[in-house]
């Protein structure tokens, strides 16, 4: 998260497409085993708050940066 924070600092942008890359793989595994669903499940166990569905995002994500 650091390294995210400092690049977004310097320029407004992440620019560091190995490791976009790297975290897209791992977002891509995790939403195929259905380990993104569980996440999600976790997060909202025991509250009232409603969670927007924020593995659409993760998936964009994913997809996005794999396709290129």
């Amino acid at each position: 998260m650091t390294e995210i924070a400092n690049g977004i600092t310097e320029d407004g942008e992440w620019n560091n497409p190995e490791k976009k890359k790297e975290i897209a793989e791992w977002a891509k595994d995790a939403d195929e085993s259905g380990r993104l669903d569980e996440i999600r499940e976790r997060i909202v166990k025991g509250t009232d708050v409603e969670f927007p569905d924020f593995i659409k995002y993760i998936r964009n994500f994913w997809q996005k940066e794999l396709s290129n």
